[in-house]
């Protein structure tokens, strides 16, 4: 439900920005960026790819921080040890060596867990949020449109609770991704371009395709002309014929495309 209301959020943004009526701007950058994250979310099977790979590196930087947090509460303890009773006499000097070998490993470690989050920050997921969160602070029909496709998906669940209105995390919408179909969602809007006569040919030769096999599979019939109406070349036109559609057409046109 959020992921097809973020998708046709993001779809009508780049409409309007063609267009030039966009409130965001117009920049050919901004629409580039929009138009990969729209690519991203209508392909079903990379989505989960980037979902997986987020999850990954999600529970690596999990398992930094752990590790950080046990070698930072190590040298607390060393500190504690250091500061005994006056009557308990230690050797001066006893935990130099330690203590700093210790100081070495946390050093490498928040190095480590900097380069988690800057891989979790920069992720596609973290840019799909980020992208999100901004489109849901307005008061257009889009931004509570968005509200309220993720409340719903908050409330659907019993796991978390959520706060009202609190941000939507990377985290959270990799859930979302994780439990979504594998299908494609397609593109939701169409997007209106210069007409060109190359681009129109295709349109039109596509159409005739289609005309064919709708036919051959007896969806559509030719209707009755005379003979003399047309020629011999004219018979292989499907141009020159005007179309019924049968029993069996009105059927197929029924079905949805899902069928």
């Amino acid at each position: 439900l959020f992921l097809n209301a973020l998708q046709l959020t993001l779809e009508k943004e780049i409409i309007e920005a063609r267009d030039g009526t966009s409130p965001r701007g117009t920049s050919k950058s901004a629409i580039s960026k929009l138009d990969s994250l729209v690519d991203v979310l209508s392909d079903g099977k990379n989505l989960k790819k980037i979902s997986k790979k987020y999850s990954g590196a999600a529970q690596m930087l999990e398992l930094e921080q752990s590790t950080l947090k046990y070698l930072e509460r190590e040298f607390r303890e060393m500190d504690q040890v250091e500061t005994m009773p006056d009557n308990v006499i230690l050797p001066e000097n006893l935990f130099d060596d330690d203590k700093r070998e210790l100081l070495s490993e946390i050093k490498t470690q928040r190095s480590r867990v900097t380069k988690g989050e800057r891989e979790i920050n920069g992720s596609i997921i973290a840019a799909l949020a980020k992208v999100a969160n901004n489109r849901m602070k307005n008061d257009t029909e889009e931004s509570i449109i968005l509200r309220e496709a993720l409340k719903a998906v908050r409330t659907a669940g019993d796991d978390v609770p959520f706060v009202e209105g609190a941000p939507l995390e990377p985290g959270e919408l990799n859930t979302y991704i994780m439990t979504a179909p594998k299908t494609n969602r397609r593109r939701l809007l169409t997007y209106a371009s210069s007409p060109s006569e190359e681009k129109n040919d295709e349109c039109w030769n596509q159409m005739l395709s289609l005309l064919n096999v709708l036919e051959a599979f007896g969806c559509l019939k030719r209707r009755d002309v005379e003979s003399d109406e047309i020629t011999v070349d004219d018979r292989m036109n499907p141009e020159k014929y005007q179309f019924t559609v049968t029993s069996g057409g009105t059927h197929v046109g029924s079905l949805g495309t899902d069928d």
